[in-house]
């Protein structure tokens, strides 16, 4: 869906400005892509974010929350166990908080591969499950 919005230079110029929109991940809402952050990584520079700017504000406050509940940040990974300063993890080199997104119970610190590994099972015990099956089933 298009939607015109107007701005002064384009007026004067008489060019016609239009502005995507997009559903968030979150709230559901379809919204003006001007309500989306932008963010930059790997070969893709310019990417709007999946969630809204106040999905994101909203998840940033639980977050900072948590933070100040949370035991302190162990040496290793709470899932995997593993220390997130070798060589092949040095792109990142703390551990995430991670929490669960329905009720914001604190969980542990985690790692970069086991946030993302969570993430995109679904963050929830049925997709790791899945993973888990598809694994076993195939060695």
């Amino acid at each position: 869906m298009e939607v015109t919005k107007t701005n002064a230079l384009a007026d004067f110029l008489g060019i016609k400005v239009e502005e995507s929109t997009k559903v968030c991940r979150k709230c559901g809402r379809d919204l003006p892509v001007s309500s989306f952050r932008w963010r930059g990584e790997g070969t893709v520079m310019k990417r709007i974010n999946i969630d809204c700017k106040e999905c994101v504000a909203a998840d940033d406050k639980i977050r900072s929350r948590l933070k100040k509940d949370a035991p302190p940040i162990p040496e290793v990974c709470d899932c995997c166990g593993q220390s997130p300063l070798q060589p092949y993890r040095s792109q990142h080199k703390k551990l995430c908080l991670d929490h669960n997104h329905r009720t914001g119970v604190f969980r542990g610190w985690i790692c970069d591969s086991c946030n993302v590994a969570l993430s995109r099972a679904g963050d929830t015990t049925e997709g790791v499950k899945k993973l888990l099956l598809y694994l076993e089933e195939r060695q």
